[in-house]
């Protein structure tokens, strides 16, 4: 997360964008960025639990920026874990028909 952070800082960002580990790195990243940000599949809940963060003591000054999108049929990310955690911190969250990979069709739909 550190890298990621010298990198915001550094570039002009229109928008943050993270998938599976990097959606985790990304909610890491929301003190420092305070830009639309969309996570897709994020493991926050699978960096909590081996101790790189604590999602659910995150702090968002607005998460009506934050987009996340689920996969109900995520083996990695599983729900309901992940689901609690983001209606917990109050984000606006979008469950598809997919798997964590978020290629199949009920994540176009």
């Amino acid at each position: 997360a550190a890298n990621a952070r010298r990198l915001l800082r550094r570039h002009r960002v229109a928008m943050l964008v993270g998938f599976s580990w990097g959606g985790g790195v990304a909610l890491d990243l929301l003190g420092a960025w305070r830009g639309p940000t969309l996570l897709l599949a994020p493991a926050a809940v699978v960096m909590g639990k081996i101790g790189l963060a604590n999602p659910r003591r995150k702090v968002v000054d607005d998460p009506t920026r934050v987009r996340v999108v689920l996969a109900r049929f995520d083996d990695f990310c599983p729900q309901p874990a992940s689901g609690e955690l983001f209606d917990h911190l109050s984000m606006d969250v979008v469950e598809v028909a997919d798997n964590h990979a978020l290629c199949g069709r009920g994540a176009s739909e």
